[in-house]
């Protein structure tokens, strides 16, 4: 390393560097692999510290987002995650250890699936049951809009257990 004078840079000039470059946080992308021609952009809520993230996946692009953040997408098989240098990122063990735990606990007639991926029967059947007051015959957007904001207050709540039957 050099400095402007091409002198060999001194330790306190290399301690300036490295506390300057740790400053900066590290930056990953993360690509939804589930985004199709028919459904290019898909939207993903995370939560970090007691605060909601939104990001925007586009089709076949990576999304530029802090590590911490890329770090919650890698836990998962539906993400693609790289690094500054396009460096494709494998979660610890570990993670995925924790997240074949939680997935292991489904029963056989259960699934994961985006609110995005059932009808409008399902959809307002599951907010009606939360209280909502919808026709299957409104729009699918709405409904979702509806679901997603009752989970987020019972999160907020403390209150992750299901409260109702559908």
């Amino acid at each position: 390393m050099a400095t402007k004078d091409n002198k060999k840079a001194t330790d306190d000039e290399k301690n300036k560097i490295t506390v300057e470059a740790a400053k900066e946080p590290a930056m990953m992308g993360v690509k939804d692999i589930n985004c199709t021609v028919r459904y290019p952009e898909r939207f993903h809520d995370i939560y970090v510290e007691e605060e909601t993230f939104t990001y925007k996946m586009v089709r076949n692009k990576h999304t530029e987002m802090l590590y911490e953040h890329a770090c919650q997408f890698a836990q998962h098989d539906g993400f693609e995650v790289i690094d500054e240098k396009g460096k494709v990122f494998k979660p610890l063990r570990e993670l995925r250890d924790q997240m074949g735990e939680i997935t292991n606990q489904l029963d056989p007639d259960e699934v994961v699936a985006n609110l995005e991926e059932l009808t409008n029967d399902a959809l307002a059947d599951r907010a009606n049951a939360m209280g909502g007051s919808f026709a299957r015959t409104h729009a699918k957007v709405k409904i979702i809009d509806f679901i997603a904001n009752e989970n987020l207050k019972r999160r907020a709540k403390g209150s992750d257990e299901r409260e109702f039957e559908v």
